[in-house]
């Protein structure tokens, strides 16, 4: 890469920013739904009360990256093949998630972390990141979402999950039931619980009904950090652990083996830092965890040796996604090289 390449690539990069807002705010005035559909500039301004000048402004700059198309001969918007992705209900989700003021914010306080014990999220907020949801009904919505958005973009035929063993699963931290909803949509044996804050049972319970499922899923209320409840031979954990020091790992990982019988299984969903994997997902995660709460993600030998402190034997680390997503190119979200199950037994 020559100067002027690196120089381009740097300024490319210092404009995410601003191309993330102005993209959270073609979300929030739900541009991709509007277009699917030729629409001129002053419909659209009219559909969503937006000033026709600044709109247009703002869809010509989303042009220039991608998203939306323009036609000249009638001058209409549509959408282009990039924001037509946006119409997947699970990718808009995640997309809203990641793209909202909130985390913006909250990076504003990234530097003075990296001084301090405290995450941004507790310096900026004053407390931590679950307990900020719950006091924060719009920012749980989000999160909900978004959690069940990377379940349902992973998909039933995307995640590898072998529950052939087992029959009676519970699902820690299960945000809307979407995990283990569609395992008990393609496992007629399996049934069980999502172990969930009682904010989220009214959504979760919905989802369950939806799928009438209401025979072999149940969501059950709790906190994990005080105990988990009996009865279940499996204990699924996906994207749980990774923003909690490895100490309160282990203390939630000690309550899920007191809740089993030796023999029974957990499965821990997550990606796994390895130096040598050139994907750029699981540093850029790692260093969001500190954003976000004081976990990590962690390499293989890490996470074997928070499970054998909490009662654990590890038997093996598996692929957790068929197959690579996003393709081979670009910034992979969820690559299949870096995101694993780790399988462990209780002894």
């Amino acid at each position: 890469m020559d100067k002027i390449s690196r120089r381009n690539k740097i300024m490319q990069d210092l404009i995410g920013p601003d191309l993330a807002a102005i993209l959270y705010s073609a979300l929030e005035l739900n541009l991709p739904e509007l277009l699917t559909t030729p629409k001129s500039i002053e419909i659209l301004a009219e559909i969503t009360g937006a000033i026709p000048e600044k709109l247009e402004k703002t869809m010509i700059a989303l042009k220039s990256f991608g998203f939306f198309s323009h036609n000249p001969k009638t001058n209409e918007w549509t959408n282009s093949r990039l924001s037509s992705e946006l119409l997947i209900e699970a990718l808009y989700n995640v997309s809203k998630y990641l793209l909202m003021p909130y985390k913006r914010e909250l990076l504003c306080s990234f530097t003075d972390s990296l001084r301090v014990e405290e995450s941004a999220q507790e310096i900026r907020f004053g407390c931590k990141f679950y307990e900020y949801l719950t006091q924060n009904a719009t920012i749980l919505g989000f999160y909900e979402k978004a959690m069940a958005g990377w379940t349902n973009i992973e998909g039933k035929k995307a995640m590898a999950v072998d529950l052939s063993s087992s029959s009676r699963v519970l699902d820690l931290g299960g945000g809307d039931g979407s995990l283990l909803i569609n395992i008990a949509l393609e496992n007629p044996h399996i049934t069980g619980s999502i172990f969930e804050i009682p904010e989220n049972m009214s959504t979760i319970t919905k989802n369950i009904e939806n799928n009438a499922l209401e025979q072999r899923l149940t969501a059950v209320p709790g906190n994990f950090f005080d105990s988990v409840p009996e009865g279940y031979d499996c204990i699924l954990l996906k994207n749980i652990l990774v923003i909690y020091t490895d100490a309160d790992c282990v203390r939630i990982l000690k309550n899920c083996r007191n809740s089993l019988k030796p023999g029974n299984k957990i499965k821990w969903f997550e990606g796994i830092k390895d130096k040598t994997n050139p994907r750029k997902w699981t540093f850029v995660q790692d260093v969001g965890m500190m954003a976000w709460g004081r976990g990590r993600v962690r390499t293989n030998e890490e996470m074997e040796k928070i499970l054998n402190e909490a009662g654990f034997r590890v038997e093996s680390f598996t692929p957790a996604i068929k197959k690579d997503l996003y393709g081979d190119d670009g910034p992979l979200l969820i690559p299949a090289s870096s995101y694993y199950c780790t399988n462990a037994v209780a002894i």
